[in-house]
């Protein structure tokens, strides 16, 4: 059986600074997931279908891209088989 490597992948966001005058502390507000999964290359075929997806992330349309330059440019596929997220709200009046 072939095994396939595996990797794991954090992303957070909306942070936000809160401190507390009165405590003379402070602490940090997020949103975050966290995962692992396998990773494989992708083939010819998919590696265009996938930069394709890609590009349309950044771009409303069809985004013309140098197809040239697919030759030299490996395109990774992450399964993502376990995945979490957390959210870290402070509530309170202190909120700055």
């Amino acid at each position: 059986m072939k095994r396939r490597p595996k990797a794991a992948f954090e992303m957070d966001c909306a942070h936000r600074l809160v401190l507390d005058d009165d405590r003379h502390s402070c602490t940090m507000e997020y949103e975050s997931v966290i995962g692992s999964g396998t990773v494989s290359m992708l083939n010819e075929n998919e590696k265009y279908e996938a930069l394709m997806c890609l590009m349309r992330q950044y771009h409303s349309e069809d985004f013309p891209f140098n197809k040239d330059v697919m030759a030299v440019t490996n395109v990774f596929c992450l399964r993502v088989e376990h995945m979490t997220g957390k959210r870290r709200k402070k509530s309170g009046e202190n909120r700055k």
